[in-house]
């Protein structure tokens, strides 16, 4: 199974996270979606469930050498939370230097695309509310289990991650981090490579693009 694109895919989450919400409150339950490609889907599922919806902002930590595996992730540069991949960094022999000038590294960009998105998030807006944390495909979770762990700080009622797809070990972890976690395919660790596999048209979302989703929201 493969879907057309991030809309496509969204529309089928969306279709399918009804279930987990019917006849619930709109008013107390929220989505949230994880920049870039997660905006997309925010918004969409945001749509099908008649919610709002907003963006959390947080970045994954490079290995050295490879820009698209995940060492760990960073969440709020105000009071950051990071959340660290301690096999792969004993795998690769990750210094503790190289971990805090990535951390710092991705502070700075956290921060660039709060100034850039002019998201008026309100944290405390999640206590007691259902949060469903959607993004457009989970390859070892780091940014969505950092999410979630920041997440649960501000208490809410229920926390549901949920993605078009993820490969099973992944999704495992999740779990652990979340009340629900929805994952509409969810091959072997093996068959997986990338979330880029599982759409037929996968380009790179830009700043513009969010931009425009958010202001959408605001209007």
């Amino acid at each position: 199974m493969r879907f057309k694109d991030r809309e496509n895919a969204a529309w089928s989450l969306g279709r399918f996270l009804k279930n987990d919400v019917k006849g619930g409150d709109p008013n107390e339950v929220r989505v949230i979606g994880i920049p870039r490609g997660g905006v997309i889907m925010a918004a969409i599922v945001g749509k099908i469930l008649n919610v709002k919806y907003d963006i959390v902002i947080p970045r994954k930590l490079r290995a050295p050498y490879n820009e698209e595996l995940a060492i760990g992730a960073v969440i709020d540069a105000e009071n950051p939370l990071v959340c660290l991949d301690q096999y792969l960094i004993e795998q690769l022999n990750v210094s503790s230097k190289y971990i805090e000038s990535e951390k710092q590294n991705q502070i700075q960009e956290i921060k660039r695309r709060v100034s850039l998105y002019q998201t008026n998030f309100k944290a405390n807006s999640l206590v007691g509310k259902t949060v469903i944390v959607v993004d457009d495909g989970a390859a070892r979770g780091a940014t969505l289990i950092v999410t979630a762990r920041w997440i649960r700080k501000f208490s809410p009622k229920k926390l549901i991650i949920a993605v078009p797809v993820g490969p099973k070990g992944t999704i495992e972890l999740l779990k652990k981090e979340a009340d629900l976690v929805e994952s509409l395919i969810s091959p072997s660790d093996s068959k997986f490579g990338s979330v880029g596999r599982f759409y037929q048209n996968f380009p790179p979302v830009t700043d513009e693009t969010v931009i425009q989703l958010m202001q959408k929201n605001s209007s």
